[in-house]
């Protein structure tokens, strides 16, 4: 149940979609899915260690993200939209902060799997995972925060249906073929989750720029 977050849409209608915790199960029913050389104990556990390292250092930024939204709220409240826009610092913040916890996945990767297993084949995998989570997660701060800002306003439906598109047209497709085309499967998969999430991210800014989420709010509190 922790792993799922709940996107409403207007009053009544809600949408349960998973978080962090379902790109694990996306990552392991395309394994499933694909070939059977995919589904070794060793491609398990990497995703596991892969997804286990990624919710901790995702866990700052949910925090940013609820600050922002609280501060989205209160002055879209006061009626002072532009100062409920100026919420870019709070972006810059999570993805330095991503960044920086970046450094250590791209250039330790193996040392930290090794804190994990001593497999050397899981520890290798492992490696070359986190220089994709790496970069992943500097994507995904930006739609943990500009998502829960613009949740706070209103805008959901929009969002959602942004996340929706990106995850078959581009999440689906890209890790099953670069699964096939990447060695190991593993990485590839990742890789396209990352190039979901860059699609994503480039949507999201630019529903946050449009100011649509200022109007929504707006004509709820009429």
């Amino acid at each position: 149940a922790q792993n799922l977050r709940f996107l409403q849409f207007g009053e009544g209608i809600v949408i349960k979609l998973t978080s962090n915790g379902g790109y694990t199960h996306f990552i392991l029913c395309t394994f499933l899915r694909i070939d059977e050389k995919l589904t070794s104990p060793n491609i398990f556990y990497n995703n596991n260690i892969g997804i286990q390292v990624a919710e901790f250092l995702f866990l700052p930024n949910y925090a940013i993200g609820i600050a922002a939204a609280s501060y989205v709220s209160r002055f879209l409240g006061a009626n002072r939209s532009d100062i409920a826009r100026a919420i870019t610092y709070r972006i810059l913040l999570g993805i330095t902060y991503m960044g920086v916890l970046g450094i250590p996945l791209w250039f330790f990767g193996e040392s930290i799997a090794r804190w994990f297993s001593a497999d050397n084949a899981v520890v290798y995998q492992a490696g070359l995972m986190f220089k994709v989570i790496a970069l992943f997660q500097i994507f995904n701060g930006i739609n943990i925060i500009l998502r829960s800002a613009l949740s706070e306003a209103g805008d959901t439906l929009i969002p959602t249906l942004f996340l929706i598109a990106c995850a078959a047209g581009i999440m689906f497709p890209a890790a099953i073929l670069l699964s096939q085309l990447i060695e190991p499967g593993l990485v590839g998969a990742w890789i396209g989750a990352f190039i979901y999430l860059v699609a994503l991210s480039v949507m999201i800014i630019y529903r946050y720029q449009s100011n649509r989420w200022i109007v929504i709010f707006s004509l709820a509190q009429k």
